[in-house]
């Protein structure tokens, strides 16, 4: 194993959250298989949980989302083939997982806008026997419930208004980030790409006045979500314009580990601390995260105390990336 080094944290970014000494320690870097789609090898993996020494991989399938796939994996082999499992239900354009309550929860975009797309407005969930074949499989409409939410707490209508129409990369409703809650262990967290919560908010098409880099990204907590799901809070934070793009809860050191990018489909990522009960955001700077192409999943082990954040490595501004995955101690 390489020598683990420290990880400096940066300074407070708000006024109205405090510091917090929490230590991450780099580990190890490198990268996971691709695989083959009608004649193309690439990897497109947006989603990551564990359990049990096991990894479940989303993949959300390209443009278009055309081969979205779940894949399960040993935690020590990551970086071999993972295996493909077989779904009985489709779902469409996967970009976040958790594991909460004994089943593997998966979430779509939500970002499609139109009625007949139901396959990308899900959370969806897996249950495995213990040999790891699937015993039952879940499925729960979640977009509605989110953007009804945003619109009754967030209570900004004319933001609403550019919002609930709006495709997700055009500062509609996408989510990113998918974890356990940490106010209850069978709650689980969306985190939204897009949008950000803000008055300046908006595409530029509704007017010069609105950006898509201004306003702070999304958590909405939702109990019950694969039987009578409910919105129990929203909350909003200030990651310098950035929504966010992947995050877990890390119940040991009491917060969420979040990657931050931008709404449109660009290249620049952040890393993020947050711990809830003390209000702590905190930026972080770690070796190696800025060489990942787009990070999208964070991948907690909290039997070995360690962390990988996976990126994906498909299109042109991936081409020549040298790692995809970096792994942290704490």
């Amino acid at each position: 194993m390489p020598k683990l080094r420290s990880i400096g944290l940066a300074l407070v970014l708000s006024p109205s959250f405090v510091f917090a000494s929490v230590e991450f320690r780099f580990v190890d870097k490198g990268s996971t298989p691709n695989y083959q789609y009608k004649q193309k090898t690439h990897q497109d993996l947006s989603a990551a949980a564990y359990y049990n020494k096991h990894v479940l991989l989303g993949f959300d399938g390209g443009k278009n989302s055309e081969f979205p796939e779940i894949r399960l994996s040993q935690y020590s082999q990551i970086n071999q083939p993972a295996i493909k499992i077989q779904r009985q239900m489709s779902q469409q354009d996967i970009e976040g997982a958790t594991y909460v309550d004994g089943v593997f929860l998966i979430s779509s975009s939500l970002s499609q806008a139109n009625e007949d797309t139901s396959e990308y407005r899900l959370l969806t969930g897996i249950e495995f026997n213990s040999d790891w074949s699937i015993r039952k499989e879940h499925k729960m409409p979640m977009r509605d419930l989110i953007l009804s939410a945003l619109n009754q707490q967030l209570k900004d209508p004319h933001w609403y208004a550019r919002i609930a129409p709006s495709f997700g990369k055009l500062g509609g409703l996408n989510v990113e980030g998918l974890s356990v809650s940490h106010k209850n262990p069978k709650r689980v967290i969306f985190g939204l790409r897009s949008p950000l919560s803000g008055a300046s908010f908006g595409a530029p098409t509704f007017g010069d006045e609105f950006s898509l880099f201004e306003g702070d990204a999304i958590l909405v907590e939702v109990s019950s979500p694969l039987t009578y799901p409910a919105v129990t809070d929203v909350i909003t934070l200030p990651l310098n314009g950035h929504g966010i793009r992947g995050m877990e809860y890390i119940d040991a050191i009491k917060g969420y580990l979040i990657i931050g990018g931008p709404v449109p489909k660009q290249t620049q990522f952040s890393l993020w601390f947050y711990q809830p009960e003390t209000k702590t955001l905190e930026k972080l700077n770690i070796k190696h995260f800025e060489k990942l192409c787009r990070p999208e999943a964070v991948l907690s082990n909290p039997d070995l105390r360690e962390i990988i954040i996976l990126s994906e490595s498909s299109g042109k501004a991936c081409q020549g990336s040298s790692i995809n995955y970096i792994k942290l101690a704490y």
